[in-house]
């Protein structure tokens, strides 16, 4: 199984647990690390660090899954993954990646396949919704 660490800005971590936890219930292998503003970026390489060792005690690989590209989780995921074996960063998640996260992870071990699996499933995840416009109906037309 892949190990799955979510980390973001403030409490995004465990925001994202508990939403997991309410629609699919208790995830075994999954890691919340927050990032807050009292911490610094070394606090945050060390609470990822500790959840990579934690997680690979267990799991064949780890997937990190990061807010936003480019911050300072993200560039701390990063760091790791190039310093510890098989572990893949995905940025810019959201509540329905994360749900199919989960329930993929048990079907792989590879965490850089699975991570591509997700990108390729991701490309049409959002949706706009557009209020259907109705064709304006033409009264005169009765002779009224």
């Amino acid at each position: 199984m892949i190990g799955v660490i979510v980390t973001g800005h403030g409490r995004f971590s465990e925001g994202m647990l508990s939403s997991l936890s309410m629609i699919a219930g208790k995830s075994d292998a999954l890691i919340g690390v927050n990032f807050l503003e009292s911490e610094s970026t070394d606090d945050l390489d060390k609470n990822l660090l500790n959840a990579y060792t934690e997680l690979r005690k267990t799991c064949e690989g780890v997937i990190i899954v990061c807010d936003l590209y480019g911050g300072s989780p993200f560039k701390s995921a990063a760091t790791l993954s190039v310093q510890q074996e098989n572990v893949s960063v995905l940025a810019g998640i959201n509540l329905a990646s994360c749900l199919e996260l989960i329930f993929a992870r048990l079907m792989e071990t590879d965490a850089k396949v699975l991570a591509d699996i997700l990108i390729e499933k991701d490309a049409n995840r959002l949706i706009k919704f557009e209020m259907p416009v109705r064709a304006e109906q033409n009264d005169m037309e009765d002779g009224i």
